[in-house]
């Protein structure tokens, strides 16, 4: 049996960055949707930030099983402190149903609390069924955009 374990980062590197870019074309594959996870802008501020040291802020919510990343929630902040967080994140096809988008959402809305941001912004493509139905069962609140 293998065993799900989050991984809470900053910043992403390079394997970070193709494991979740494998995750987006196998969703974008199979549902036919549109993913604004801004992973070529995160991976360059990570180029930027070398030398910082500690975690600051958590950005990157990866959640796994064994060794194989099933569902990821990520955080862009474009206007610094106080300003709402724009948050979009994906879950395997094959793990779907089974809560874990639930749990990556529960540690954004910590998070978003902890930095004490100015809001927060759901992106989700109107097309993705699955998107949309946890907007309506759980983003109470939260303002989605299509994409």
């Amino acid at each position: 049996m293998k065993i799900p374990w989050i991984k809470l980062k900053e910043y992403l590197d390079h394997e970070d960055y193709e494991l979740i870019s494998h995750l987006q074309e196998l969703c974008v594959r199979k549902d036919g949707i549109t993913l604004k996870l801004e992973l070529d802008y995160k991976l360059g501020a990570t180029v930027e930030s070398t030398g910082m040291i500690g975690l600051k802020q958590m950005n990157e919510f990866m959640y796994f099983t064994g060794q194989q990343l099933v569902g990821y929630m990520g955080i862009s902040q474009f206007g610094g402190k106080g300003s709402p967080m724009e948050i979009t994140g994906m879950v395997h096809p094959e793990f779907r149903r089974q809560g874990i988008f639930t749990q990556l959402y529960a540690l954004v809305t910590a998070e978003r609390k902890r930095r004490n941001a100015g809001g927060m912004l759901m992106l989700c493509d109107r097309t993705s069924l699955s998107g949309q139905s946890f907007v309506k069962k759980d983003g109470c609140g939260i303002q989605t955009f299509g994409i």
